[in-house]
């Protein structure tokens, strides 16, 4: 008489993590910068601090950046913005500014030659 050996239990297969799903969300929010708003000068030093703690630099690290192409002057057009809507509404995130749609407009605003301070702010949602 032969004995049957009994298979040993099986190991449950791993389970599967679940399934990222990815939503489009809320659309981005659209913010216009002023050509004009785009000078350091039109910043106090505690926000240009702000912006240089955000990018990671110091003062002369932020005009450096500025005068940069590419994605390096794009991330401090989005600190300008941030620091600029701050102005109208200090509850605004550097993590908010990173969702927005930033509109430089052409030819707009251009600096006053009597150096009247443009509006702040500059935006529209």
């Amino acid at each position: 008489m032969t004995t049957r050996r009994k298979a040993p239990p099986r190991k449950p297969a791993p389970k599967a993590p679940p399934a990222l799903v990815l939503e489009a969300g809320p659309p981005a929010r659209t913010v216009v910068l002023p050509v004009a708003a785009i000078e350091a000068d039109n910043l106090g030093v505690g926000e240009l601090l702000d912006v240089a703690e955000v990018m990671g630099t110091d003062l002369p690290g932020v005009a450096a950046m500025m005068a940069s192409k590419g994605l390096t002057q794009a991330r401090i057009l989005v600190a300008y913005a941030w620091i600029l809507a701050r102005r109208n509404d200090p509850s605004v995130t550097w993590q908010d500014a990173q969702r927005w749609r930033i509109e430089v407009p052409a030819g707009a605003d251009p600096p006053d030659p009597n150096g009247a301070t443009p509006p702040s702010g500059g935006q529209r949602g």
